[in-house]
């Protein structure tokens, strides 16, 4: 163990300080000027400790941290350089190339594009098609009859937005890392200028792809059609939700979208064929630009660069004559790919994959050296202990696999699966044979329907398999389970109690029993400083996560969440915003229940924006708008789970002017609204606060107020706010273009830009804490 700890230490050094750079630079966005000064400092100070080797690579990892936080800065300039973010609530007319494969999708159909002529307000902004007038491209969502191919040019007029951030899901963070800043979600007109005009090369390779789809559509019947484009070109679009769902609630989402499972598959087998026939350094320069073009064609996720850049790597030793050490090139893909695009470091996707990977080098040899002697001890036979070990490969993987993805699963997924490692161990194994018959069976397929579906045969008996054992797994009771309020205590603590075991297990005998026998003669001293510095620990998040006295305030997306001086909450829901996370962060951890819930509007929109909150927390009270029609509301899936998750919870319609005394000397009055929605003015002391969310026109003209937060859409409230006289203007992250004030005395603040505004207040004074 300390001789391959030894070789992994530089990379892992490098890999740790990049990453731990740009992470910090995310959080905190230094200037340029900062990381120079601190970079000099830090080579200087290498310098002087350069014969202490403790001190020289903790230099060594500030460097590289320092390096991580200027790469992060850089790729943020070269974002932020030219942004469509100008354009953002504006109408315009946006000219440009389809730059990537259309994402056909159920109901529509979504198109990369990048602009080279845009016009606003008969202002036109135009440059050569392909150059780079703006830095990042928009995303334009369409209706799915027409169909669109790659390197169109295209003409759309519609309002440009930036993309929503959602409860559970932040999608313009998302979009951001792959360069998205803007999107036109409901265009007025797409017409199609010119066709052909991408680079062709690119071109021909979706060609290729797209035949592969239709050759396997024809030749194979649904769903497994559908699930072989998935393992084949990680196309799994045309499965069915209810397929869809029961693959994620056995764990083996995996296996419906290309990952480095596949590039593994297309990389040995590739090589295991070659290297019969040439050696193993011809057989590698060939299938170099073998794994770049299959990167391409099936679509460069996170996971699968991440493969395919381990395997590069791999590949160029054996061209050196070279052998390499898993580890270290693991660390050195991520590098590659951390330092080509910052953003992929928070890509849940490149998380999973490392980790994943990382887990399969770690601990793979050790649970398969103990599984084997203990298959020894059971059978006689060679034949049945191979036999044996390559029926338990599919669960030995997914063991080692999610003994360090499942903390950061449940805390990205927040589910479970209790029925991932049976179901894994049974389809792994076929998936290999899956990809070398359908692959076959498509290429014949594409010169013979007849001779393809007879060739398809092996593999559709495969697929029906593996679709029979995840529907059959997915149906047993409990087979997925919610997971709420995993937070990073839990999982730091899981990840050192993992390291630790690991280093344990790595110890030759004579020294784990030397530690084995130091733990039993002080364990009752051990358990008293475990119990102790639990109920420390305990004590300071109670001290420190108790009501303050104080009102709080806190506007995301386009709604709010207020705590009152004595720890009540009442959440306040329009269309969009991270509520839970602010809930999180302002409630005691201990404290597990809102005592008001109040929806703006009786859509899907404001429910899906409270569905991760009502999950976590038990609501006390809903508040909602009469209906529009005085019908029932329309039944959807999104209002099924609603239901059900606050059937214990008491239903209020408000009515105007209403009245709610929250507690502490804190008062919400509901306000109306245009189109049947309402509003919530909140008063405590000399201060008042109003909440109009996401809503439109108002009906009425409101008493002035210290903030307010309005939509720029909401006009009638704009044309008021002069009569309101505020301090502060809070824009919602919503449509619209917004207006310029012109009062010197009131300030303005935007959670487009800042997404999170908080306010505090003892009745007396009104502090704006943040930003």
């Amino acid at each position: 163990m300390g001789i391959s700890l030894h070789r992994a230490a530089p990379f892992a050094v490098f890999v740790a300080g990049i990453t731990a750079g740009v992470a910090l630079a995310n959080a905190y966005r230094p200037e340029w000027s900062l990381c120079l000064v601190v970079l000099c400092i830090l080579v200087m100070a290498t310098v002087v400790v350069r014969h202490d080797e403790l001190g020289f690579w903790v230099c060594l990892a500030a460097i590289c941290a320092t390096l991580g936080a200027a790469r992060w800065i850089i790729a943020d300039m070269a974002l932020h350089a030219r942004p469509t973010t100008a354009l953002n609530g504006r109408t315009v007319v946006l000219e440009g190339l389809i730059t990537d494969e259309p994402d056909a999708r159920l109901n529509d159909t979504r198109l990369l594009v990048h602009p080279h002529r845009v016009v606003v307000d008969g202002t036109a902004t135009a440059g050569e098609p392909g150059s780079d007038l703006f830095s990042n491209d928009v995303l334009i969502r369409v209706d799915k009859s027409i169909t669109w191919r790659y390197g169109d040019v295209v003409r759309v007029i519609g309002r440009m937005e930036a993309p929503p951030i959602f409860s559970d899901f932040d999608f313009r963070e998302y979009l951001a890392r792959q360069r998205i800043l803007s999107w036109i979600a409901a265009p007025d007109r797409v017409q199609r200028l010119a066709e052909g005009q991408g680079n062709q090369v690119w071109a021909a390779m979706l060609s290729v792809k797209d035949a592969v789809r239709r050759s396997v559509t024809r030749i194979l019947p649904g769903p497994e059609n559908a699930l072989l484009n998935g393992i084949l070109i990680g196309d799994a679009r045309e499965l069915p939700t209810g397929i869809t769902d029961a693959f994620r609630a056995t764990g083996t989402s995996h296996i419906v979208a290309i990952s480095g499972f596949n590039v593994s598959l297309v990389i040995n087998t590739l090589m295991l064929l070659l290297a019969r026939a040439i050696n193993k350094r011809r057989a590698a320069l060939i299938a170099l630009p073998v794994i770049v073009l299959y990167t391409f064609f099936v679509g460069a996720t996170a996971s699968v660069v991440r493969a395919s850049a381990m395997a590069g790597i791999v590949l160029f030793g054996h061209v050196l004559w070279r052998r390499g050490f898993t580890l270290n090139t693991l660390c050195a893909a991520a590098l590659l790919m951390i330092m080509w695009n910052p953003g992929t470091l928070f890509d849940p996707g490149f998380q999973l994959s490392v980790l994943a990977t990382l887990g399969l080098v770690l601990y793979m040899d050790r649970i398969q050296a103990w599984v084997e002697v203990r298959v020894n001890a059971t059978f006689n036979n060679l034949t049945q202990r191979n036999v044996a070990m390559f029926l338990l490969e599919g669960l030995l993987l997914t063991s080692a696999a999610q003994l360090l993805t499942l903390p950061l699963t449940l805390a990205t997924y927040q589910s479970v699966s209790l029925v991932a490692l049976l179901t894994n161990g049974l389809i792994v194994p076929l998936q290999p044979a899956i990809m070398g018959f359908g692959f076959v069976a498509a290429v014949i397929g594409m010169v013979s329907d007849t001779l393809g579906g007879l060739a398809a045969l092996p593999a559709y008996g495969l697929l029906t398999t593996t679709l029979r054992i995840v529907a059959f797994m997915a149906r047993i009771p409990g087979a997925m389970l919610p997971v709420y309020g995993l937070g990073g205590v839990i999982v730091s603590v899981y990840y050192a109690g993992l390291a630790l075991l690991w280093v344990f297990t790595g110890l030759g005998y004579e020294h784990r029993v030397f530690v084995q026998r130091i733990l039993k003669s002080r364990l009752p001293t051990y358990v008293l400083v475990t119990v102790a510095c639990t109920g420390l620990a305990l004590f300071v998040t109670w001290w420190f996560g108790r009501a303050d006295g104080k009102l709080h305030v806190v506007f995301t997306g386009s709604g709010a969440f207020v705590q009152t001086p004595g720890g009540k909450q009442l959440v306040f829901a329009s269309a969009n915003g991270a509520l839970l996370s602010e809930a999180g962060r302002e409630m005691s951890f201990f404290d597990r229940q809102i005592e008001w819930v109040m929806l703006s509007q009786r859509t899907d929109a404001a429910r899906g924006s409270l569905l991760p909150v009502v999950q976590r927390y038990a609501v006390a009270n809903i508040i909602q708008p009469t209906s529009r029609t005085g019908a029932i509301d329309e039944p959807t899936a999104m209002l099924a789970d609603w239901q059900a998750l606050t059937s214990a919870s008491k239903y209020l319609t408000a009515t105007n002017d209403q009245n709610i005394l929250l507690g502490d000397g804190v008062t919400g009055t509901v306000e109306p609204r245009l189109n049947g929605e309402i509003g919530l003015r909140i008063t405590y002391g000399a201060h008042s606060f109003e909440l109009v969310g996401d809503g439109d026109l108002l009906t009425t003209t409101l008493p002035a107020a210290d903030i307010v937060m309005i939509s720029p859409r909401a006009r009638g409230l704009t044309a008021q706010l002069p009569n309101l006289a505020p301090r502060w203007v809070v824009w919602a992250d919503s449509g619209g273009v917004i207006p310029s004030l012109n009062s010197p005395r009131v300030r303005a603040l935007s959670l487009r830009e800042t997404r999170v505004v908080e306010f505090v207040s003892d009745s007396r004074t009104l502090t704006l804490v943040q930003p």
